[in-house]
């Protein structure tokens, strides 16, 4: 039996400071500010949904996102992240950010719960909205997670080899493996960025 809409928007309500709990830690502090803004909007996006499921009637308006145009457009290392890979050190929390997805997808599965329970197309579509949202950051974080472990795990090793970040004619395996987090780092916040883009 469906649940009442003043039921359904209390389990919306209570899923928001879940929501504004999640704490990343990525690599680069400003992939950390892209994503909390991310998730933000999420958290707006779920307290206008439930004053529709309140109202009865679904709107479809959703907080506006950042651009995407607002992420640089060509990755870059900051200085910070630089310095630390290449003295041996690889900033983050991979697990953080894993236990940050599971908790999107557990907000999720309050959304498609929902979501399963109202009549209302409107509400039905904003809720169909904010569930690929949340899964879109939520696997966005995974796959960041998995190459920061990955390239710790490189770095470790190549801590360990005598001359791997020493000078050479072209980019050491130090270089490549900080273009590679670099690049996972860019591609988390575009995610983020286009997060509840209409």
């Amino acid at each position: 039996m469906p649940e009442s809409s003043a039921l359904l928007a209390t389990r919306v309500a209570a899923a928001v400071p879940r929501l504004l709990a999640v704490q990343v830690e990525p690599a680069e502090e400003e992939t950390a500010d892209v994503v909390d803004e991310a998730v933000e909007r999420l958290a707006d996006g779920l307290l206008h949904w439930h004053d529709e499921l309140v109202a009865g009637r679904g709107e479809h308006r959703l907080p506006a996102p950042r651009s995407d145009a607002d992420v640089a457009r060509s990755p870059h290392a900051s200085r910070g992240l630089a310095t630390a890979i290449r003295a041996g050190r690889m900033p983050g929390n991979p697990f953080a950010n894993q236990t940050a997805a599971g908790r999107l997808r557990e907000v999720r599965a309050v959304v498609d719960e929902v979501t399963e329970q109202v009549g209302d197309p409107g509400l039905r579509e904003t809720g169909a909205c904010l569930s690929g949202a949340l899964d879109d950051l939520a696997a966005g974080l995974l796959q960041q997670a998995g190459t920061l472990q990955e390239e710790s795990g490189r770095l470790a090793t190549l801590r360990r080899t005598p001359g791997a970040t020493g000078v050479s004619s072209g980019p050491t395996p130090v270089d490549q493996l900080l273009g590679r987090v670099v690049r996972a780092e860019h591609r988390l916040q575009r995610v983020a960025a286009t997060t509840l883009r209409s």
